[in-house]
């Protein structure tokens, strides 16, 4: 990784929801260190891994869709925020849900850590109009 860590993990968050939005699920697990914490939501139970991950992400990956709400936000600590709004089916029905994620990366731009900020509360039906 350069020595600018905020546009390296800017870069992992980019590349992070790049991936989820796509379909190829090895490419969204190769962003990942073989130790990463995911934690989504926050307050669950943190999940530790590789392995783990590509079961949580294999029914997501092709469904999904994602936005930023505003720029991605570096910092010196080798973290990025993310505001995001993404759709998801779930049980037949297109939802929509918002979220707000800290991606936390090492010295090689893998991420070591995701923090994702949302509860039931961000969740909703898309309106027909749209």
């Amino acid at each position: 990784m350069t020595t600018n860590t905020s546009a390296a993990a800017v870069r992992a968050a980019q590349n992070y929801l790049d991936a989820l939005c796509g379909d190829d699920l090895d490419s969204l697990i190769a962003l990942f260190a073989d130790d990463v914490t995911w934690e989504d939501p926050v307050g669950s139970d943190p999940v530790r891994g590789r392995a783990a991950l590509r079961k949580i992400y294999a029914p997501v990956v092709g469904n999904f869709s994602a936005q930023l709400d505003t720029p991605i936000r570096g910092s010196h600590a080798n973290r990025a925020a993310m505001a995001f709004t993404f759709e998801f089916d779930l049980d037949g029905t297109r939802t929509r849900a918002r979220a707000i994620d800290i991606i936390t990366v090492n010295d090689n731009g893998l991420i070591t850590g995701l923090q994702a900020y949302w509860s039931i509360d961000d969740v909703e039906a898309p309106s027909t109009s749209e």
